[in-house]
C-alpha cells in the first residue's frame, strides 16, 4: 500500500478530501433534477396546497385548492381535519390572484436562470 509521509493516516485524508466534493456535487444534481421533476408533477394536480403555517413542529394549518374548491385544513401527525370551506367568492378570486402571482415570479426567476445559464437568446 503506497502512502504519503509513510502514514495511512495520510492516505485516508486523501481519499477523504478527494471523496467529499464528489458526494456534494452528486448532491447537488440531484436536488436540481429532482427540483425539475417535482415543479414539472405538481404544475398538473387538481389538488394544490396553496398556503401553509406551521403552528408547532409538527402541526399546520394548510389551504388547500381541490379542483375548484377550497378549504382551510388543520393537519397533524394524527390527524386531518376540515376547519372550514372557503365559500366567499372574494376570498377565492383572492386566493386565485396570490397564486397567479406567485406562478408569475416562479416564471420570472426561471427565465432570469434560463438567461443567465444561456438557454434564451436575445
Amino acid at each position: 500500500m503506497v502512502t504519503l509521509n509513510g502514514s495511512p493516516v495520510y492516505d485516508s485524508l486523501l481519499k477523504i478530501i478527494v471523496a467529499f466534493p464528489v458526494i456534494i456535487i452528486l448532491i447537488y444534481i440531484s436536488m436540481k433534477m429532482s427540483k425539475k421533476y417535482l415543479d414539472k408533477s405538481t404544475s398538473k394536480q387538481n389538488v394544490k396546497v396553496l398556503e401553509r403555517v406551521f403552528l408547532h413542529n409538527k402541526s399546520t394549518i394548510n389551504i388547500v385548492a381541490i379542483f375548484d374548491e377550497y378549504y382551510v385544513l388543520g393537519v397533524t401527525e394524527q390527524n386531518i381535519s376540515v376547519i372550514k370551506k372557503i365559500e366567499d367568492e372574494n376570498q377565492i378570486n383572492q386566493l386565485k390572484n396570490n397564486q397567479i402571482h406567485k406562478m408569475n415570479q416562479l416564471n420570472l426567476s426561471r427565465f432570469i436562470n434560463a438567461k443567465k445559464n444561456g438557454e434564451i437568446d436575445e
